[in-house]
């Protein structure tokens, strides 16, 4: 299978959540500008797919037109936050002066043998004073991450699992990555999430890029949102265009990554709407303190009925007994990725 769809996809709803993305087969290879990957049997499913396949990632799929669309974004979400437990911007939590924020989908490695994943983090001081940044990383089943991450600190260069109370200069920005080099890609394609704490307001923006091995041409570079950590609703909107696998063209679709960033087990429903208001697909699950899953939409949910072809518009609300949801959503198009968002309702 392709690496996009083995990246979205390793458990689609055992634990958690993890990026999203769906495992896409592909009948031909690129080579330079030679003749694109036919993706005529693009959504498939398949047990890989909860893997953060993307993702959200996150992700799986290759299009014929992939070179001439490849689609980037880059986005860098929240800014100032109140004491007592508000939020402000796009993913900050703040309990005193404390700021929490959760990258939700982190990929690295290779899921197939011809591309690899990386993804770099960006945490921004913009104050007048130093700050103190920890971060805590995590493997998809909620134990700590055993991946290796680099950063532009000559004080801790590596870490793996964690960092605590690092020093960050006013106006300065702490820069981590994971999959970028020999000493920082694991040996099978891995995917994280990680939660990242200050003691003043931060900036986090964090993106993915998926390359082809030996001469490390990028075929996409995607943004992973910041998100709150304390969600207990939200949602997400789907863009659904379903082919005939004989039009030779590729499917649109929506994909999600999930994490418990809590100590208590989190119960997780899931209702699929569709723009007249009718409840047409459900899903729920579990997710252990720490876990995180990945999913994709039309693979993921109970179907009230198929699914027609055809251009349609949905969302997707979720709700959790816990007030301890982060969450990433990512659309796609055969090789063009786009992040969505996730807009929290409580």
């Amino acid at each position: 299978m392709g690496s996009v769809r083995r990246f979205f996809v390793s458990e689609v709803f055992g634990n958690f959540l993890v990026a999203v993305l769906m495992p896409i087969r592909d009948n031909t290879r690129f080579l330079g500008g030679k003749r694109m990957i036919n993706n005529k049997r693009i959504l498939k499913t398949g047990g890989l797919w909860a893997a953060m396949v993307i993702v959200f990632a996150i992700f799986a799929y290759r299009a014929s037109e992939w070179t001439k669309k490849v689609n980037f974004e880059f986005l860098v979400h929240g800014q100032t936050s109140t004491a007592g437990g508000t939020t402000a911007g796009g993913g900050t939590t703040g309990g005193g002066s404390s700021i929490t924020k959760v990258v939700a989908q982190i990929a690295s490695g290779a899921y197939d043998p011809a591309t690899h994943f990386g993804t770099i983090i960006e945490i921004v001081n913009p104050n007048s004073s130093a700050i103190t940044v920890s971060g805590n990383f995590y493997n998809e089943n909620g134990t700590p991450s055993t991946l290796t991450f680099a950063t532009n600190f000559s004080s801790q260069p590596t870490f793996t699992g964690s960092f605590n109370s690092l020093n960050l200069p006013a106006s300065s920005i702490l820069v981590l990555s994971t999959g970028l080099s020999a000493t920082t890609t694991p040996s099978a394609g891995t995917t994280n999430w990680g939660k990242i704490t200050a003691t003043n307001t931060i900036s986090v923006a964090s993106f993915f890029e998926w390359r082809r091995k030996g001469d490390e041409v990028l075929y996409s570079r995607v943004g992973i949102p910041a998100s709150r950590a304390d969600m207990m609703s939200f949602v997400i909107p789907r863009v659904r265009e379903k082919h005939d696998p004989r039009d030779g063209l590729a499917d649109i679709e929506t994909g999600f990554a999930i994490a418990n960033t809590g100590s208590a087990t989190a119960n997780v429903t899931a209702k699929l709407v569709d723009a007249n208001g009718s409840s047409i697909a459900t899903s729920s699950f579990l997710l252990k303190a720490n876990e995180h899953k990945v999913g994709i939409v039309s693979a993921g949910f109970s179907f009230v009925s198929p699914e027609t072809f055809g251009r349609q518009y949905h969302y997707v609300l979720f709700t959790s007994d816990q007030p301890s949801i982060a969450a990433a959503a990512l659309a796609w198009e055969g090789g063009s990725l786009t992040s969505f968002p996730v807009d929290a309702l409580q």
